[in-house]
């Protein structure tokens, strides 16, 4: 099965003020609603600051989760927090 993702012209800006940190308190329904609608398996083009990468070893028996066995986190502008990445892949 072939899924196809269409490009997305919303800047990082557009993503804080549509379901950002303060919107997700002030109503995280409504934030994830809009989340979903418009950025979920979106192709967006942004520029951030790299902070680090890691890999997460297997568990013996367990298998590899693929989605998740290397993170890399980046910082954007503006951030919203002070000490943890903005996104995480």
């Amino acid at each position: 099965m072939l899924v196809y993702y269409t490009e997305i012209p919303n800047s990082w800006e557009e993503l804080i003020q549509d379901c950002g940190s303060s919107v997700m308190i002030e109503n995280s329904a409504k934030a994830n609603v809009k989340f979903n609608d418009k950025y979920f398996k979106r192709i967006i083009n942004w520029k951030g600051h790299f902070i680090n990468a890691f890999a997460n070893l297997p568990f013996m028996g367990m298998g590899v989760n693929i989605e998740h066995y290397i993170n890399i986190n980046v910082r954007m502008t503006p951030s919203e927090s002070l000490s943890n990445p903005d996104l995480f892949m």
